[in-house]
């Protein structure tokens, strides 16, 4: 819907702004997965990493809904998965080192502003932050100041900021699936 209103309709403030971060979060992480710069190792550390991350955030719902306390009538819950990954990953002497989003960002990124700097700009439009009124076209009303000497302006996107990050989130994006394809030619 969001790309269907700022296509037909109108340009939003935010929320073709939080579809680029997804965009680009899951397209940086794919190509770190996938480097093929990286020995085969390392890779399968990168993915025990990941499904490590991934069952830690399973886990912490699971707590903040009280699922964690409850029987399971299939499959396991996500500390449990955990836990058994951990104890593989131990075993086999899989050493593994946590990678944020924004080092991904910055590592595996297409672009002209870069990929720390891409995905903290669409993070702060996601969380609502102030300071995105730096990136975007405000306008003066033409109404009294507020007793604190402040004065409402009316904010609304920038096409040029849009256009820019979303022509390199698809260019990320075409880079892992790239990548994804680059991989899949290795193993045949």
């Amino acid at each position: 819907m969001a790309w269907t209103t700022l296509l037909e309709k109108m340009h939003p403030l935010y929320s073709h702004m939080t579809l680029l971060r997804s965009a680009l979060e899951s397209a940086c992480h794919a190509r770190w997965l996938l480097d093929a710069d990286v020995t085969s190792a390392e890779r399968i550390a990168r993915g025990v990493s990941g499904q490590l991350e991934d069952w830690t955030e399973r886990g912490k719902f699971e707590a903040a809904a009280g699922l964690d306390a409850k029987p399971r009538t299939t499959g396991k819950h996500g500390a449990d998965r955990k836990r058994e990954l951990e104890q593989l990953r131990k075993t086999n002497g899989i050493t593994i080192r946590h990678v944020s989003v924004t080092e991904t960002c910055r590592l595996y990124y297409v672009g002209g502003i870069g990929g720390e700097v891409a995905y903290r700009l669409a993070s702060a439009f996601a969380h609502g932050r102030q300071w995105t009124a730096l990136v975007s076209d405000l306008e003066d009303l033409d109404v009294p100041r507020l007793p604190t000497g402040a004065r409402p302006m009316r904010m609304a996107a920038r096409d040029d900021a849009s256009i820019a990050l979303t022509r390199q989130a698809v260019a990320t994006f075409g880079a892992a699936v790239a990548d994804l394809e680059a991989y899949a030619r290795r193993r045949d």
